[in-house]
């Protein structure tokens, strides 16, 4: 004979003493099913086979065949080692709810109790242990598929997943749909909190915790979890606000700790220096380095060997792009480090980057004061380092180009493009490489590039061919055949139609070639449209030519400069990445040297920033 709870026994008892004539109406508005499923839920969610046979016996007089009642006196059987009447069960579900998803649940049930079962089991959960993820999850499935047997091995399966790449987000909203249906399961709401803590959302985090802690049976382990989750937390004022509410919902031993770090972090925030050090970790992690290096300088003078304040302290230099510095305070950070701190892997990282790049950029000052020697010593020194990344190959190339090593060179910069197709500055190497023979063959070069290498050239892949083509029109010229590098030049003036340049000295094989018509081209656009107005802009050929034939002096940078009116050069057009070689060309006019003749800015190299 069953021993039912009043708690079970009270909404189908009151229906029971009701008046026969209400008894439809009481039923209508009250229904019992619902509510004893919940309860055998909630009875398998905390453990309680008590909680969930009384629920049973209560359906199973009500609604005898109803899927869910079946596969749960299936499950509880299991649970008591009564595996004969669990077979039983899993016959009545397949002559009744051959398709429903709690046959196919019993099933899986049931397959755990034969010794295949269970070594797939292990097997699974041993790929999980060994790392194989991707291998485990589809061991789970193929022994479960998406029908799990019991609220274990659904949160056990989901836990898996969530350690997949991008894969955590599914996780957490199967984990709270089980949640809603399971409601107070304690090893779920665990998993279900690391996660949400994990994933950046301490808010919902919380709230769960709030939650456990107000039923008894998982108060003990809320708390702990509280705990551990503000431990981790950056001591400040939400710190504190967690520890208050924790002291209030604890007990016991838990209630001890939690006060006793709500009064360590209470005197914390009460030292200057303290709030100092909190406020320079706060505008590190917002990144802003420059405001945060005064903060935690002073901190520092409190703390010398906080190893968090040394390697955020770091982090601030070096983004801000002072390597020497953030590569002494890496060193120091690690020194003061514990050995199973979580920063050391980021820290050790972080020094290895910057001290790659701290001998890129040396190399590359090395090379550009003209001492190509020390500029391979810190490149080779790098490729040291990281061989793995593409920057110390192309300097060496760049080292070796600059030699006249053309054969050396063209071996760096194909092994910078090995390891990285897209680095910019090798692909250009490699064309100045191909101009050097002839612009035809670069041209060539150029054209079987790939479409993603050529956009890795940027916006300076219309320059460069409307260089290449200029350099071939100027051996057209060299040869006296006016007509066809007319044409050649006016094919790159299509490509930069902004080149002032260019334009005079298209007008000026116009002129050679016997068509003074076509001299006079038209103005470029940034002359018509730009921000400075058509008197400004730089006179065309015609207007140094009067009519008589005889040629005006074609006017000096100087001159130039003062027509445009600008303080600076930055008012020509070609952006920042031009002005540089505005010198040279003003060198160069003044030597009657040809614009195509004139050297441009070397190539310019950009470390990743730093995290």
């Amino acid at each position: 004979m069953f021993k039912l709870s009043l708690s079970t026994l009270g909404l189908p008892l009151a229906l029971a003493l009701l008046p026969v004539d209400q008894l439809p109406a009481a039923q209508a508005a009250v229904v019992p099913e619902p509510w004893l499923l919940d309860q055998i839920r909630l009875g398998e969610a905390s453990y309680r086979d008590n909680l969930v046979e009384e629920s049973l016996h209560r359906l199973e007089l009500i609604v005898p065949g109803h899927p869910q009642v079946m596969a749960a006196r299936l499950r509880l059987a299991l649970r008591q080692d009564d595996v004969p009447l669990a077979r039983r069960q899993l016959e009545r579900l397949a002559r009744l709810a051959p398709a429903s998803l709690e046959y196919r649940q019993a099933k899986s049930a049931m397959r755990l109790v034969t010794e295949e079962g269970r070594q797939q089991l292990q097997q699974a959960r041993l790929l999980a242990a060994a790392g194989r993820l991707a291998a485990a999850r589809q061991a789970y499935q193929d022994l479960f598929g998406e029908a799990f047997p019991s609220l274990d091995l659904a949160v056990e399966y989901w836990r898996l997943v969530a350690r997949l790449p991008d894969q955590r987000s599914q996780a957490i909203t199967q984990l709270q749909i089980l949640d809603r249906r399971y409601p107070g399961n304690g090893t779920l709401r665990g998993v279900l909190i690391d996660l949400l803590f994990d994933a950046g959302r301490p808010q919902q985090g919380f709230a769960l915790l709030q939650q456990m802690a107000a039923d008894p049976a998982t108060r003990a382990r809320a708390v702990e979890l509280w705990l551990a989750q503000v431990r981790r937390m950056p001591v400040s004022e939400q710190s504190l606000a967690q520890l208050q509410r924790l002291v209030a919902v604890s007990t016991g031993n838990e209630r001890v700790q939690a006060e006793e770090l709500l009064r360590q972090q209470q005197a914390l925030l009460a030292d200057p220096a303290f709030r100092a050090r909190a406020r320079g970790l706060a505008l590190v992690e917002q990144g802003r380095d420059a405001a945060a290096i005064p903060l935690l300088k002073q901190a520092l003078v409190a703390y010398p060997r906080d190893a968090g304040l040394l390697g955020a302290l770091a982090q601030a230099y070096g983004r801000l792009g002072k390597r020497s510095e953030a590569i002494a305070l890496f060193e120091q950070a690690l020194q003061q480090a514990d050995a199973d701190s979580s920063e050391r892997s980021k820290w050790q990282s972080l020094l290895q980057n910057h001290r790659y790049w701290l001998l890129i950029q040396q190399g590359d000052q090395a090379l550009q004061a003209r001492q190509p020697d020390r500029a391979q010593g810190y490149y080779r020194r790098a490729k040291a380092l990281d061989g793995s990344d593409g920057y110390a190959w192309l300097g060496l190339g760049d080292v070796a180009l600059a030699r006249g090593q053309a054969e050396q060179a063209e071996h760096y910069f194909r092994q910078a493009l090995r390891r990285d197709p897209v680095n910019g500055g090798a692909l250009r190497g490699m064309l100045a490489l191909y101009r050097q023979q002839s612009p035809a063959q670069a041209l060539d070069y150029l054209e079987q590039l790939p479409r993603r290498q050529r956009q890795a050239l940027g916006d300076g892949e219309p320059r460069l061919r409307s260089e290449l083509l200029q350099q071939q029109a100027e051996r057209l010229e060299q040869d006296r055949q006016w007509q066809a590098a007319a044409e050649m030049l006016s094919r790159a003036r299509q490509l930069t139609p902004d080149d002032v340049w260019l334009t005079y000295r298209l007008a000026e094989d116009w002129r050679q070639a016997g068509q003074p018509e076509r001299a006079d081209q038209p103005l470029p656009s940034w002359c018509r449209d730009g921000p400075m107005i058509r008197s400004n802009c730089m006179p065309m050929p015609s207007i140094f030519r009067p009519a008589n034939g005889r040629r005006r002096p074609w006017p000096t940078w100087t001159r130039c400069h003062r027509l445009a009116g600008a303080p600076t050069w930055a008012n020509w057009p070609g952006g920042s990445n031009r002005i540089k070689c505005w010198p040279r060309r003003a060198a160069g006019v003044s030597k009657g040297i040809r614009p195509a003749q004139r050297p441009c800015c070397g190539r310019s190299r950009m470390a990743p920033a730093a995290s």
